[in-house]
């Protein structure tokens, strides 16, 4: 490919044809000679977008872009409903490599039940491997309020700690894993991809009366601890045996010596509220996975208690993920 704007032609089959799923709220979509996409907000008192990225034309790295953009709205109380992509593309990429971008884009805006509404695809000759960057675009008629948070209020935890990049690095590592354990246990974790999207556990979440709520993405549950935190204006400590994990992620985290509580784990959050053990019972009783797991403090130190002994977390560092490389 030559660097410059995409042919029509190409546009026509290989993006344009990939776009199916649809939005009412989509007045203009995707097409050629259209620049911006217009979207009905009307009974929307605010609208909520997030931007992610990934490098490279892996499947799963564009789909999980997607994700992450998704859950990051959910979590703020939004309703995702577009997405839309700035893809840059070297001059020696091929069609067919291009159109599995879209396919996976695709694949992620059907699971979300989300509408690709335009953006952007450009060859250049500044990059050596595809750069994708996603924004999804949500509305919300309730806004989540961001108050600073009292000591006292319960930390729950929904899902568990990290899923989301052992999956990833499984299907990386699937010799690996599979000659120091079985198959059993990699279908396992095959199956994580099912509880990377986060679907309603958020919107009932926020019904029941949840304050704060934050993903658990890069850096893992470590990270987002710190990070909401921050964000309530508290201290927090957390029973270290309570946050919840998979035992097939601790077995596949010691093959490779990774730290699975710093590693990415999307599909999971972290809640502040009042009422905590009634909140992660009514989710419980809604099918959802939570437990709480510490409680904010009147202070500004964040303490890890693991029976004796007492951390304090760190802010976020590398994610555990890419060591699973190194």
């Amino acid at each position: 490919m030559k660097s410059g704007k995409l042919p029509e032609s190409m546009l026509k089959r290989s993006i344009f044809k990939q776009i199916r799923n649809k939005r009412k709220e989509v007045i203009t979509g995707a097409k050629v000679g259209i620049d911006g996409a217009v979207i009905d907000v009307r009974g929307a008192e605010s609208v909520i977008t997030s931007s992610s990225y990934a490098c490279g034309s892996s499947e799963e790295d564009v789909y999980m872009a997607v994700v992450h953009g998704v859950n990051n709205v959910k979590v703020m109380g939004g309703n995702p409903v577009v997405v839309e992509d700035v893809i840059l593309i070297p001059e020696d990429y091929n069609e067919p490599e291009l159109r599995k971008i879209i396919e996976a884009l695709e694949k992620a805006a059907c699971d979300a039940n989300i509408q690709i509404c335009g953006g952007h695809t450009q060859i250049v000759s500044a990059v050596n491997e595809p750069v994708i960057t996603v924004n999804v675009i949500g509305m919300t008629d309730k806004i989540m309020t961001k108050s600073k948070a009292h000591a006292g209020m319960d930390i729950v935890m929904v899902g568990y700690s990290g899923m989301e990049g052992v999956y990833l690095a499984a299907l990386k590592k699937e010799d690996v894993i599979k000659e120091k354990y079985n198959s059993y246990i990699y279908d396992m974790i095959m199956e994580y991809k099912n509880n990377l999207l986060i679907k309603d556990e958020a919107k009932i979440a926020i019904s029941a009366g949840a304050d704060i709520l934050h993903d658990i993405g890069e850096g893992g549950v470590f990270g987002a601890l710190w990070d909401i935190a921050q964000v309530a204006g508290t201290g927090i400590k957390v029973d270290f045996k309570k946050i919840p994990i998979k035992q097939e992620t601790i077995e596949v985290c010691e093959i490779f010596d990774i730290n699975p509580y710093a590693l990415k784990s999307a599909g999971s959050f972290i809640i502040i509220c009042d009422r905590g053990y009634d909140m992660a019972e009514y989710l419980r009783s809604n099918d959802i996975d939570a437990t709480v797991i510490g409680t904010t403090t009147d202070n500004n130190d964040r303490i890890l208690i693991n029976e004796d002994e007492v951390r304090y977390l760190e802010p976020p560092k590398r994610d555990e993920y890419y060591s699973f490389y190194a």
